[in-house]
């Protein structure tokens, strides 16, 4: 299994969201950060025996909620946040907790190679886009 790849399809699976699209823009560390945080939650729900689309809609609901800051969500948004969840949730749903920390880490590293700006760091462990 590719971690990439996964972090790939999680990170389009936002991304394919017209709503949250306009919201994220093209500021990718976003997408990642969220994919992070999401796999942070997933993992969490699994530890304390909770429903994961409920922990996971809830991490991205609160970084969507932080990058609009001015106003609540509105019901399209909300929907969007839920199909996404939902479709995190299908396409983690079969991954071993390794792999789901692997790709956490994963997500995370790129979130910071696309903050710092300085790719030459990271490429020299292997990381490219």
């Amino acid at each position: 299994m590719s971690y990439k790849r996964v972090a790939k399809r999680l990170t389009n699976i936002l991304s394919s969201e017209s709503v949250i699209k306009e919201i994220v823009k093209n500021k990718w560390h976003h997408y990642y950060l969220m994919v992070f945080q999401a796999l942070k939650a997933y993992v969490r729900a699994i530890d304390t025996n909770q429903d994961t689309f409920i922990m996971v809609k809830s991490s991205l609901l609160k970084n969507i909620t932080s990058l609009i800051r001015e106003r609540p969500p509105t019901a399209q948004e909300l929907n969007a946040i839920n199909r996404v969840a939902r479709n995190m949730v299908r396409e983690l749903k079969n991954l071993k907790r390794r792999d789901l920390e692997n790709i956490a880490i994963y997500s995370r590293l790129y979130n910071l190679m696309l903050r710092s700006g300085n790719k030459e760091r990271f490429r020299s462990i292997g990381m490219e886009l």
